[in-house]
């Protein structure tokens, strides 16, 4: 029984695979995908013939739980369900490679949840590999949410860039459009954080712009 990875709601929404909020029955323990039975909590979704339910799980304990349940077998537990068609389309959404940078964020912001927002503005500061990402995502919340981190990640605001996995460039512009959305105190708490872990990773994080923005 596969289980889709964990998104945020509005993030399902602007993928092929969207997630639909219902209730779940398997029959037996450890019962495939394909004999699962789910009912939506409000209009089913129009999936197609012979599509696979797949439930989609938040990593919370209540989720984990239910799907603990669910294994079971012969219980019929709350979840959430992406469906799995036969075969994929050929043709995925459009690309987000044509756009001006003041349109990339603008689509970003009106979708994505404000943390979101926030920590998009504070990344522009640096360089965004993983493990700057993740200092910085630390550094802004008392309790970061990973869910906010892969907003960011899969926002189309960054590309995948030669090195190590979790190495990303913001595209053309971007960081310059983010920084504008940063109070300067902040920021300039941001480029502290990052000089100060300079020495550690090795390299240089802040990026040129932030440096001149705060001098």
């Amino acid at each position: 029984m596969a289980v889709v990875q964990p998104l945020p709601e509005r993030m399902w929404q602007r993928t092929a695979l969207p997630g639909t909020p219902g209730s779940i029955y398997a029959p037996a323990a450890g019962a495939a995908n394909s004999e699962l039975r789910f009912a939506a909590y409000d209009s089913a979704p129009d999936t197609g013939a012979d599509s696979i339910p797949v439930p989609v799980l938040e990593p919370a304990s209540p989720w984990l739980e239910n799907w603990f349940a669910l294994l079971g077998g012969g219980i019929e537990v709350p979840a959430a369900v992406a469906f799995i068609p036969p075969a994929l389309p050929a043709e995925g959404t459009a690309s987000l490679t044509g756009l001006a940078a003041e349109e990339l964020v603008l689509r970003f912001r009106a979708t994505a949840s404000p943390e979101a927002v926030r920590l998009a503005g504070y990344l522009a500061a640096g360089v965004p590999h993983l493990p700057v990402v993740e200092l910085v995502h630390r550094s802004i919340g008392t309790a970061p949410c990973p869910s906010h981190l892969a907003e960011v990640i899969l926002s189309g605001l960054l590309r995948a860039v030669p090195g190590r996995p979790g190495t990303y460039a913001f595209r053309d512009d971007v960081a310059s459009v983010l920084l504008r959305t940063v109070p300067r105190s902040s920021l300039a708490r941001t480029v502290a954080l990052l000089r100060q872990a300079e020495p550690s990773m090795r390299r240089a994080l802040v990026s040129a712009e932030a440096s001149r923005l705060v001098g």
